[in-house]
């Protein structure tokens, strides 16, 4: 039976791989998260998706995590499975240039140099650069360029301490395209682009030892665009003593936030303070671990009035798992806040001088997770999670409607903004996962089923993400869709309406002409579909992109 089921599978991949061999291709822009991709991060309905995603964009996940200090950028779709490789700092003195070139004038281009390798320095650079010339919609107005560099540093001061740091800066420049204008307007005029930057850094301590370890983090962001700038600071602490079964451990967070402004000759500031005190006590046996929770949390906010708070948030989490089954339940509550990058980064199609008072605490009443993994074989695994999360303090997006424009444009155009929702609200997210291999072949289908009591703008009902992989001695073949059903926008009238679905077939492909060389073709949007995220700012159609993949001072030594 397990082997049918196997079979049944991969014919189903099979099926499509052939059906997808005729059409053209779309180049991707980055993640999402209030918005098609269901892509739920941070405005508080988010929803955590399998890195498949397309756009320039980051996705919003359901869960309140610590801010990311790697920036927002760091998944595009145009090159997913490149970045997906990762870079090794420590193991490999290799450095790695991808060129690829196309239609719409898209230009990528990848390198990760080694440029320290030592028995206890490290030192690696990695540069990406993403360059669409003109876009689906107005052209000019709608291209994009995104630049993303990264150093990484890490030196080993003795076999129980080491210290690590990463820099980053990322840059995106596009345009507010999403205008509905007669023939004559002039597109050329420059001041209708978005323009934003992020520096982030981090400085890491670590030390362990036989039954002790310890890690200490600083991490630093800022941001700046046309309307705001943004500071984050962010300390982390991570102190475990453990056993054979048992763990002790003590992680203190502080983390200030301050957005700031400059309308018609006023600074405006906002400031956000969260200290968490959480203690945790681990258990651990052959077939299953259970984790207790306990954090004292102090929270404060400091716009016009100055607002304090405190409490207790505890947390369950339990795991039972056996060779082919593993059951894991999480239970806690929690606050958090967003930030205003993150929503840049979810959409970045936000243009509101005026949101100091949207952003405040989200206070999460309760968050249950449950998940089942179970193999039915070595080659067939099926996943299915449920979770279920009812806090207040929820972001929503709305159509902006305010008299302060990027340009005094003259004509409709589609802005956003957000708006505090602080009565409480229910969010439940069904998943189900399949994952198989046999022989050359791997496959992966996500399917996740959103559920809001009321409907919610450019975040999707039903998201499907399909990826097959074949690899055959020097030829790797990875055929993929991503679907995004149910999305609702915005009309300018302010109406809410369904949008076309979102569906988004691509292929990439390379080939291994010798160890250091490879050449690439990557088609994207091969059914050349008007797709939007967001409404009125459809994303590129078929792109094609080809290009090499070049390796060079592989395993030698300087």
């Amino acid at each position: 039976m397990n082997k049918l089921l196997v079979l049944l599978f991969l014919l189903i991949n099979t099926s499509l791989l052939s059906q997808n061999n005729e059409g053209e291709i779309e180049d991707a822009q980055i993640i999402i998260q209030k918005n098609s991709k269901i892509i739920l991060n941070n405005v508080d309905k988010n929803i955590e998706k399998i890195q498949l995603e397309s756009n320039p964009f980051k996705k919003k996940s359901i869960e309140f995590n610590d801010f990311e200090y790697k920036i927002i950028n760091s998944d595009k779709k145009i090159d997913k499975f490149l970045r997906n490789e990762g870079i090794t700092f420590y193991d490999k003195r290799n450095t790695t240039i991808n060129l690829m070139g196309g239609n719409y004038n898209s230009f990528l281009a990848n390198i990760n140099p080694s440029m320290i390798d030592f028995k206890k320095l490290t030192l690696n650079s990695d540069l990406f650069f993403n360059h669409n010339g003109k876009g689906l919609k107005f052209k000019d107005l709608s291209k994009k360029t995104i630049v993303d560099s990264n150093i990484n540093f890490n030196y080993s001061l003795n076999s129980k301490n080491s210290i690590s740091s990463n820099f980053n800066f990322t840059a995106l420049r596009s345009g507010y395209y999403g205008l509905t204008i007669p023939d004559n307007f002039d597109l050329s005029r420059k001041n209708i682009l978005i323009s934003n930057n992020t520096f982030s850094y981090d400085v890491n301590w670590e030390r362990s030892s036989k039954n002790y370890e310890s890690e200490l983090n600083f991490i630093g962001k800022n941001f700046n665009d046309k309307l705001y700038n943004e500071g984050n600071i962010l300390f982390k602490g991570n102190f475990v003593v453990f056993n054979e079964k048992s763990i002790f451990s003590f992680n203190p967070y502080f983390n200030y936030y301050k957005l700031s402004a400059k309308i018609n000759n006023s600074f405006n500031n906002l400031d956000l303070g969260l200290i968490k005190l959480p203690i945790q006590y681990d258990y651990m046996s052959n077939n299953f671990s259970i984790s207790l929770n306990g954090k004292y949390i102090i929270y404060s906010r400091n716009w016009k009035n100055k607002d304090t708070g405190s409490g207790i948030y505890p947390s369950l989490k339990f795991k039972y798992h056996t060779d082919n089954l593993s059951i894991s339940v999480l239970a806690t509550r929690d606050i958090n806040n967003e930030i205003y990058s993150e929503e840049i980064n979810n959409l970045p199609y936000i243009y509101d001088p005026f949101l100091f008072s949207e952003f405040n605490f989200i206070k999460e009443k309760y968050r249950i997770k449950s998940k089942i993994n179970y193999h039915l074989s070595d080659n067939l695994t099926i996943g299915i999670s449920y979770q279920t999360q009812k806090a207040d303090g929820n972001l929503d997006y709305i159509l902006y409607t305010g008299n302060y424009f990027p340009v005094d444009i003259g004509y409709p155009i589609f802005l956003y903004s957000v708006t505090r929702d602080y009565e409480l609200e229910r969010i439940d997210i069904l998943s189900v996962s399949v994952n198989s291999t046999y022989n050359n072949i791997s496959a992966s289908l996500d399917f996740t089923y959103n559920i809001y009591e009321e409907n919610e703008i450019f975040m999707p009902i039903y998201i499907v993400e399909f990826l097959s992989t074949f690899n055959y001695e020097k030829l790797n073949i990875s055929l993929g869709m991503d679907m995004e059903l149910k999305t609702y926008g915005l009309n300018l009238s302010n109406e809410i309406f369904e949008m076309n679905p979102f569906v988004d077939v691509y292929i990439h492909s390379s080939y291994k002409l010798s160890d250091n060389l490879s050449i690439r073709l990557d088609m994207n949007n091969i059914l050349n579909r008007y797709n939007e995220r967001y409404f009125m700012y459809p994303e590129l159609g078929y792109n094609l992109l080809t290009g090499i993949r070049w390796i060079f001072w592989n395993e030698k030594k300087w």
